[in-house]
């Protein structure tokens, strides 16, 4: 089957109930066309999608590291950057200490 005539036959034949339950809650998220999409562009390849938690502890670190200097110059101590990212001092400490590295 060409690409095209496979891609027509899964619009004209793909129910829900082919699909796992994860497929179908992720079927069901995105909808039917964007669902197909989806599998297109992204089908076959193994996917890990970050929990909010992770992406904010990300941003955190960076926007940590990105501060050093205030740190480093002494325009800021240890706890006042851990009160302007809302994270311990022990936190900016750890995370200033791997920095460095």
């Amino acid at each position: 089957m060409k690409e095209n005539e496979e891609l027509r036959y899964i619009n004209d034949n793909l129910r829900r109930e082919d699909l796992s339950p994860a497929q179908q809650e992720l079927y069901d998220y995105l909808g039917r066309e964007r669902y197909i999409e989806f599998c297109e562009s992204f089908g076959g390849i193994s996917l890990v999608v970050s929990k909010l938690e992770t992406l904010r502890k990300t941003i955190v670190k960076r926007q940590i590291l990105e501060d050093m200097d205030l740190y480093e110059s002494g325009k800021i101590g240890l706890k006042q950057l851990a009160k302007m990212h809302n994270v311990s001092s022990s936190t900016v400490y750890n995370i200033l200490k791997e920095g460095k590295k």
